[in-house]
């Protein structure tokens, strides 16, 4: 899959995650990640797989980052659990 379009992705996810309720309206952020998690539903295993070591890899990068965001990194690590993609 295509680096860039799984950072964007990823991103819309933690964005949509992490946003105060000031932000994003909860239930708007809770449809669209549902929304997200449907699309990414029809991925095939090894596109899922490649996500899911992409989003660790993000992680990671995160944690051994000059400022990480603990957030961020928990978001991403258990990004693809949370939309349902074991």
């Amino acid at each position: 899959m295509n680096p860039t379009l799984m950072r964007a992705v990823a991103e819309c996810i933690v964005f949509l995650n992490l946003s105060s309720d000031d932000e994003v309206d909860p239930d708007v952020a809770v449809e669209q990640l549902e929304q997200l998690a449907s699309i990414m539903q029809q991925l095939t295993a090894n596109e899922r797989a490649e996500f899911a070591d992409f989003t660790q890899k993000l992680a990671t990068e995160e944690a051994q980052s000059s400022r990480p965001s603990k957030e961020r990194v928990e978001c991403l690590r258990t990004m693809f659990e949370n939309l349902g993609l074991v």
